[in-house]
Formats: structure tokens, sequence, C-alpha cells
């Protein structure tokens, strides 16, 4: 399968309920994701039967590639996925929606610097939550489909959430129709 990768950087804050460490305080980081698509899209393989003297192209090994020959522009990648980390993550604070005192105190300063998510804000989530939410929601209609997110918390941290196995692959393309 081929793929494609976009790198977007952002800067946020969190801190991590129930941490046993550092990590309970608040704190920030500059958050690195790669971000990996592919196309929807699949040509039927040639069959057996086919002449030995048949080009081979992307399209007869099974992935349709747009008329430049690109999986995705990343242009459409920085723009969808990229502008949605700008909008509701980059420079802001991103809590468990359970952590009410950090929220109710964050929120005397502003209520428009907080993105909440159901768990904690740990590198593992937020590449889950990128992955299963953001990315079907911005490239829905584009014949195309993230299946895997690389997220680092910090140059020596990250997390993957990769769609691995035919179900959850399928499931994931649900997301996209």
């Amino acid at each position: 399968m081929k793929t494609c990768a976009r790198k977007i950087e952002f800067c946020y804050a969190h801190r991590l309920m129930n941490h046993e460490g550092k990590c309970a305080n608040f704190h920030g980081h500059n958050g690195i994701v790669w971000i990996y698509a592919t196309t929807l899209s699949f040509s039927p393989l040639p069959s057996s039967s086919s002449s030995s003297s048949t080009s081979i192209s992307p399209s007869t090994l099974g992935l349709d590639l747009d008329k430049v020959g690109r999986i995705v522009d990343f242009a459409v990648l920085k723009e969808k996925v990229g502008g949605w980390i700008e909008n509701n993550w980059d420079h802001k604070t991103i809590l468990n929606s359970e952590d009410k005192s950090t929220i109710e105190i964050l929120n005397k300063l502003s209520t428009e610097n907080i993105f909440l998510l159901d768990n904690n804000p740990t590198a593992e989530n937020l590449a889950h939550y990128l992955l299963w939410e953001v990315c079907p929601l911005v490239l829905k209609g584009l014949n195309v489909f993230v299946n895997k997110v690389v997220f680092y918390e910090t140059s020596n941290c990250l997390a993957e959430e990769i769609a691995l196995d035919c179900n959850m692959i399928d499931e994931l393309k649900k997301r996209y129709r």
C-alpha cells in the first residue's frame, strides 16, 4: 500500500489527571504530528490471464492516484488537518473533561483556549483522536483516508495510532464516506 505523509507542528499545554509524576502539573509541549494518508479507491488487480506485455502502472497495481499521480496534495493535508489543529489545539490547553478544577480556573482566564477530551490528553489519546475523529471529519469526500498518525509529544517521546487489520481499516474508511 502506498502512503504519503505530512508533518504538522504546533504548541499546546496540558496536564494529566492522576499522573504519578511531573505531568500531573500544568505544562506545555511543541508537538509534531505526522499524518499518513492513502487513497480510498482501489482498482481491481489484473487477472492472471492478462498478457505479460501489459504495462504496470499505479492503477494496475490496485492503487488509484489522482491525475497528477498523487494520493493527495500535501497542501490539502496541511489545510484540512493542519487547519483543524491550528484552530483547536495550537496555543491552546487540552484537558480531560473530568479535570473540573483546572477547567474552572482556566475558564476564569479565557474560555476560547481550552479543548476538552473525554480522557487524558496523552500522546496516545491525541493520536487516536486525530485518526478516528478529526481526519475523517475534515477529509470526508476527498477520496483519501488517514491510516496512521504519529504524535511526537517531545523529540524523544512519540505515540502511534495505526489502523492495522482489515476490520479496523474498513471501520475507519466508513467514517470518510
